[in-house]
């Protein structure tokens, strides 16, 4: 015997983040157009167990939002580009994380390359095999055996 589900109505709307709790991935939205602003709402990530990936929202971050049909309570489904913020890169096969301060990560799947730009090092704690040259625009340094 099949049982039919309850259908809620939901909203699909943007707004821009006006709250977060980083410590419980939570924030608020507000959406200027009616004054409202939400609950606290769930945000959305790539995993949560096991391998999991951690993305704290900027306030002012324009966000697209699935709401119940109270129109308070729901999740933030992730960014938006808009006029303000623009992609940092373009392409089919480009994977990139670009930070605040500009350091970045770029992987590019139609050549195989992956840039890194790291303006306070990098640490890397185990062994290291290079097959192919390493090329350095500056001193190399042996240290510590």
């Amino acid at each position: 015997m099949r049982t039919k589900a309850k259908t809620e109505k939901v909203l699909l709307r943007t707004g821009r983040i006006s709250e977060i709790d980083a410590d419980k991935a939570l924030v608020r939205v507000s959406f200027g157009e009616d004054g409202v602003t939400t609950g606290w709402l769930q945000t959305l990530h790539h995993g949560t167990t096991g391998n999991s990936y951690f993305h704290t929202y900027k306030t002012n971050e324009l966000v697209a939002v699935m709401l119940q049909s109270d129109g308070v309570y729901g999740f933030v489904l992730g960014s938006v580009y808009s006029g303000d913020d623009t992609p940092t890169e373009s392409g089919t096969k480009i994977v990139s994380v670009v930070f605040e301060n500009g350091d970045k990560v770029v992987y590019n799947g139609t050549t195989g390359a992956m840039e890194l730009k790291a303006s306070g090092g990098v640490t890397i704690t185990g062994d290291v095999t290079v097959t192919g040259s390493i090329a350095a625009s500056l001193d190399v340094t042996a240290g510590p055996t």
